[in-house]
């Protein structure tokens, strides 16, 4: 290997650590904003809100149980009215 040669591989080599070495720092310093108590507070004013939501979904998706078996019912109710209807039988006098 010729001094060109060296000088290359040592151009390539800094540059690659200098480049893992930035990326090292960003990531760290994105960590370190994302950790802060600023983040925290918004963190929970949406799991607060996602909570409350999730509430309101549990409330409708009960409603909505209650209306079925509502109307299942009523609907068993009428058949069965109307069965009973069927089966009378009118005796001639």
């Amino acid at each position: 290997m010729d001094s060109a040669d060296l000088i290359l591989i040592a151009v390539i080599v800094c540059a690659t650590a200098y480049l893992i070495a930035r990326l090292a720092i960003r990531s760290l310093a994105d960590r370190r904003a994302t950790s802060s108590p600023l983040h925290r507070d918004d963190l929970e004013r949406r799991m607060e809100r996602m909570e409350q939501a999730l509430d309101a979904i549990a409330l409708e998706v009960e409603r909505n149980g209650e209306l079925q078996r509502f109307i299942a019912k009523s609907g068993a109710e009428s058949q069965v009215a109307e069965a009973a209807r069927l089966l009378r039988v009118v005796t001639p006098v």
